[in-house]
């Protein structure tokens, strides 16, 4: 991945294997945080309070994909013994 910024612009290069679904996601709110930064009346408060609910709707949904990603579906499960073992290593005691 490459950012580069540029006069007015700022270019992102990403490799072609990205998933475009949540690249929208991403760029749509993106697109509301920069409409709700330049509100300046009331009504336009209610609308970027609207845009808010939605970009966190948006965010929320990427967060579920990325989630679901995370684990492969024969990955195997853990158990309670298993999420209970003591990190020798761990300093926080």
């Amino acid at each position: 991945m490459i950012i580069e910024r540029t006069g007015n612009e700022v270019i992102i290069r990403l490799p072609a294997s990205i998933d475009t679904k949540y690249l929208q996601l991403l760029i749509d709110n993106l697109n509301l945080q920069n409409s709700t930064a330049k509100s300046h009346t009331m009504q336009d408060e209610k609308d970027a309070e609207s845009k808010n609910k939605k970009g966190n709707q948006l965010l929320y949904e990427m967060s579920n994909a990325s989630f679901a990603n995370a684990y492969a579906e024969d990955e195997s499960e853990y158990s309670l013994d298993d999420i209970k073992t003591v990190n020798p290593d761990y300093e926080g005691r």
